[in-house]
């Protein structure tokens, strides 16, 4: 049992790799925008919360002239601004054409390999299903491989970054940190 779990996780990651140098080779500023997109428009809200928070305690426990304040969160509204502008530009117009884009080439690899194919294999109603139903759900596995490695990304640019940022603060308090996560997991 555990065996066949462990050929399944090799299977599922060895087509995940392939999905994922399909879109490399055929859309490879789709990738590299996605990540960098996703980051732009969630660091700041995730920076936010723990350096502008900071900023404001500190600013105001040291008894500095307010306007500092009112400052840093319009830097922080300019910046937001700035950053959901591109993300509208990148989602409304960039990604949809490159997610066509992806979508042709990915069905024309499968219909140049079907057209090679016998024709008793379609007689075959076992591999005709197959073949239906990779072509069905063949876009879907291209949204979902983007999605995935954007999300992994994502996530591991917000723990280094509220990581590094925690350190800064107080090396301590990331110790205890540290220590209540791994009590938890």
């Amino acid at each position: 049992m555990k065996n066949k779990k462990n050929r399944e996780k090799a299977h599922s990651f060895k087509n995940y790799m392939f999905m994922l140098k399909f879109v490399m080779k055929n859309s490879p500023w789709l990738l590299f925008s996605l990540l960098f997109f996703d980051v732009l428009s969630n660091l700041p809200w995730l920076l936010s919360n723990v350096v502008l928070l900071k900023y404001i305690i500190d600013v105001v426990t040291e008894g500095v002239a307010l306007y500092r304040i009112a400052v840093a969160c319009l830097i922080f509204a300019v910046t937001v601004v700035i950053g959901n502008l591109g993300n509208t530009l990148f989602y409304e117009v960039y990604r949809p054409k490159q997610i066509e884009k992806l979508h042709y080439k990915l069905y024309s690899m499968i219909y140049e390999k079907a057209a090679k194919m016998d024709f008793e294999s379609y007689d075959n109603p076992e591999f005709y299903n197959d073949f239906v139903l990779a072509m069905n759900t063949m876009s879907d596995r291209v949204d979902s491989i983007l999605s995935s490695t954007q999300a992994f990304f994502t996530h591991a640019v917000s723990i280094i970054s509220i990581t590094a940022v925690i350190v800064t603060i107080d090396p301590v308090c990331f110790i205890f940190i540290a220590l209540c996560v791994g009590i938890m997991v």
